[in-house]
């Protein structure tokens, strides 16, 4: 859920060739189109991982069964994480304002990334973590502030599944080991 939308133009400047789905409802538009788009980006670049970023109004499990039917075709796709960000300022207003969508991207992640953690009290925190965890009682919650998350950190929580909260005291040498032993979290049908 943002204010504007940069990512085309953004992307165009910066030589990247992205196809823009339909605007409208991306939840009426999504299969089909999404479903074609995939394909091409697969035929076309054979990429390693593929990254989704939906926008705030658009749901997730959507976007997996999209993938699902894609993999029909497809056999060695998988999804392999589904991350939801939530601003933890607004998670409630979102929740409001957004129900659906919202409660939909919160409720299908298998990991959760809280934003802005470092702008709220610790009791304002909390309370957002009691909130979401009403929608999913078992996704990995980050909420260590962005400004401190190391980007292997990142890596390593995605990763893996058993991922704990606090990522800041991991050393690169023990992540690089650590990836080999839990690729096979992954092979059951997520």
């Amino acid at each position: 859920f943002g204010e504007i939308g940069i990512d085309s133009g953004f992307l165009k400047n910066a030589g990247v060739q992205i196809t823009e789905m339909n605007s409208g409802c991306i939840c009426c538009t999504l299969v089909g189109d999404f479903t074609e788009s995939l394909k091409q980006v697969i035929d076309q670049f054979h990429p390693e991982r593929i990254i989704i970023e939906p926008s705030g109004v658009g749901k997730l499990s959507d976007i997996v069964r999209a993938v699902e039917h894609v993999k029909e075709v497809e056999p060695d796709l998988a999804v392999t994480e589904k991350i939801t960000v939530v601003d933890v300022k607004k998670a409630r207003i979102y929740l409001k304002n957004f129900g659906e969508f919202f409660k939909n991207q919160v409720e299908s992640a298998s990991t959760l990334v809280l934003s802005r953690t470092q702008l709220v009290s610790d009791e304002k925190l909390a309370e957002a973590e009691a909130l979401l965890r009403e929608l999913n009682a078992d996704a990995p919650m980050i909420t260590t502030p962005w400004t401190e998350l190391k980007a292997a950190a990142v890596r390593h929580a995605l990763d893996r599944s058993d991922v704990t909260t606090n990522l800041l005291d991991l050393d690169d040498d023990e992540e690089e080991e650590e990836e080999h032993e839990h690729h096979h979290h992954h092979e059951h049908g997520h």
